[in-house]
């Protein structure tokens, strides 16, 4: 197995380096003086510098006093660039004052189908790499060609595994064997990068006093985690306690947390069908949050185009089955203390794994270097700007990682 470093290069040095707008599919017409139809829904562009899309959704709700579930959107945007996205809503939306200077809000009209991953064609990138090394600028577009002619492998990116940690990896492991009380532990006392030491040190309390109910209600500070303990202390001889309690996550957090695993899955599956299938001189590795994965170095054809996400029909297809069995096992064998049989049946407040197909090999559309001129934020560097567009659900990080794979 050989591992790859990467090209000298840094990204979201500004929050203008990363541009991200979608292009979406809805007709949109302008609003007229007569009353709004009900059947129709206000379309929104929302232009965002440093939040995360469900942030500042969820405090646009609040100022409009309505649920988050009334708000529509397509995709979850990064929180270090500068984004445009789509949002619908039956209602006339407010920005509060507090964000303006972050947030923008624009109405462009009405549209008769609310936002939803469906609506987005593509996304375009507008995106600056800084501090490049002249003397590796040759190797950078030998990547550039190779990227164009050949694409790159369409991994889930390591920001989608925000909460996979080495000792237990993601929470929604344990729905696999129905430990309901392991995932909620897990997703309970999770801590990520970004939370505050408060949070975390609070998770934390939670975790050592596991068992002892009253103390974790007396810990709680979130809506949710005091909802889950009350709960238990209220009914701790109820059957299937712990698996009722997953009606107290918000079911956007549950279908996240379905396709956290579903990612992790398809990953671990393409990087062993590119081993397994591929000869070992063409195939370069690198590290990552959740594993190593690798990139092909010449254009290889695979047994498969598209490989599917894991869902309870999977084993039907027999053709998947090696692929899948073997990430399977892995996640058993590392993580899941409960070696109760798998169970892909997976349905909580009515949200299953979703049955689909993702393309392994992507090749961007209109890839253009825009220019190349010295770095005005890192001395005697390059700095690069380039523009391409990716379908929905897409990494332009995986792509990036590509380009700047040191070959």
């Amino acid at each position: 197995m050989k591992f790859s470093g990467f090209l000298a290069g840094k990204i979201k040095t500004l929050p203008e380096d990363f541009i991200v707008k979608e292009k979406i599919s809805l007709e949109v017409t302008p609003i007229t003086p007569s009353k709004k139809l009900d059947d129709t829904y206000y379309l929104y562009e929302l232009k965002k510098m440093n939040w995360n899309t469900m942030d500042i959704l969820i405090r646009i709700a609040k100022e409009n006093n309505i649920p988050l579930r009334e708000i529509q959107y397509g995709g979850k945007k990064d929180r270090y660039a500068i984004t445009y996205q789509y949002i619908t809503s039956k209602k006339m939306l407010t920005l509060p004052d507090v964000y303006k200077d972050k947030v923008e809000l624009k109405l462009l009209g009405v549209t008769n189908t609310p936002m939803s991953t469906r609506s987005i064609i593509e996304n375009e990138f507008t995106i600056t790499i800084r501090s490049v090394q002249e003397k590796e600028l040759d190797k950078f577009y030998q990547n550039v060609e190779f990227i164009k002619n050949s694409g790159f492998i369409n991994y889930y990116d390591d920001q989608r595994f925000s909460s996979f940690k080495n000792d237990r990896g993601i929470p929604s492991f344990f729905l696999l064997t129905k430990d309901y009380e392991g995932f909620i532990k897990n997703y309970l006392t999770n801590t990520i990068t970004t939370e505050s030491k408060e949070a975390k040190d609070r998770k934390y309390e939670i975790e050592k006093n596991w068992g002892n109910w009253q103390k974790c209600f007396s810990i709680s500070k979130t809506n949710l985690e005091k909802n889950i303990f009350k709960y238990i202390i209220e009914h701790p001889e109820k059957k299937n306690l712990f698996e009722e309690c997953l009606n107290f996550l918000p079911t956007e957090e549950v279908r996240f947390m379905l396709s956290i695993l579903q990612g992790y899955i398809w990953n671990h599956c393409v990087t062993n069908l590119i081993t397994q299938n591929i000869q070992e001189e063409n195939v370069l590795y690198f590290k990552t949050r959740v594993g190593n994965f690798a990139f092909l170095l010449k254009d290889e054809k695979l047994p498969f185009n598209e490989f599917p996400l894991i869902h309870h029909k999977i084993y039907e297809q027999k053709v998947y089955h090696p692929y899948f069995n073997q990430v399977l096992d892995y996640i058993r064998n590392n993580y899941l203390k409960n070696q109760d049989p798998i169970d892909l049946n997976i349905n909580i407040k009515n949200q299953k794994l979703a049955i689909g197909f993702r393309k392994i090999k992507l090749i961007p559309k209109n890839f253009q270097i825009l220019e190349v001129k010295n770095d005005d934020k890192y001395e005697n560097r390059k700095m690069i700007r380039m523009q391409f567009s990716l379908h929905s659900g897409a990494y332009a990080t995986m792509l990036l990682k590509r380009l700047l794979l040191r070959i």
